[in-house]
């Protein structure tokens, strides 16, 4: 897309993944807190890990990513 300025592409981007990432995050998270109910101890350990470790991996993706995905475009443009 040249011709657009950076932070419309990255707008986007998200546009066009972020809703199926943020359903696909949703769901999971979902289905891996209601195996948390189950009476098996160590089912429900991993099951209650592996939903907050998705909540994590989703906000570092939307935050922390997404902003070094930015600034290497930026490099990439300025050609450095």
């Amino acid at each position: 897309m040249p011709g657009v300025d950076l932070p419309e592409k990255v707008g986007q981007a998200m546009r066009h993944a972020g809703l199926g990432i943020t359903v696909t995050s949703v769901t999971d998270v979902l289905v891996f807190l209601i195996g948390g109910t189950t009476v098996l101890p160590s089912l429900r350990s991993y099951s209650i890990f592996t939903g907050v470790g998705i909540c994590f991996t989703y906000f570092l993706q939307i935050t922390f990513f997404l902003a070094w995905f930015s600034i290497d475009q930026k490099r990439i443009n300025d050609k450095r």
